[in-house]
């Protein structure tokens, strides 16, 4: 899990909440409540799912890893009850729009950075 923190650390410093909750607002992936699976602890679970083959198989495994890293990587968040069919429903509701775009943003602020250190070790 404290990979899982790292990744996510590294990936928050490029891609703000608020970006993503302006990228969410634009392909109306909004939170009807907060309480429920909020959009942008939603992404980054996803995202960071990828990355743990424990986490793959079915919704079952999915929403066990969600429910242990929601602690780890949002302490701060009130407590959040998840069940397959809330996964379910989250993922049905968040078009695929909505994670081409953040993508997109992603690649552009990496090139951007890789650039940026790329011609600063020329000189």
């Amino acid at each position: 899990m404290e990979l899982v923190q790292e990744h996510y650390q590294a990936f928050a410093r490029v891609l703000s909440d608020d970006e993503l909750k302006r990228l969410a607002a634009e392909h109306a992936v909004i939170d009807q409540r907060e309480r429920r699976l909020p959009v942008r602890i939603f992404f980054w679970l996803m995202v960071l799912s990828a990355s743990q083959p424990s986490a793959r198989g079915g919704l079952f495994q999915l929403a066990a890893f969600f429910v242990a890293a929601l602690t780890k990587l949002f302490p701060r968040q009130p407590a959040i009850q998840l069940s397959k069919m809330a996964l379910s429903k989250k993922l049905k509701a968040t078009t695929w729009r909505f994670f081409q775009a953040v993508y997109q943003t992603l690649l552009t602020r990496y090139e951007k950075l890789w650039l940026f250190g790329n011609c600063r070790d020329a000189h």
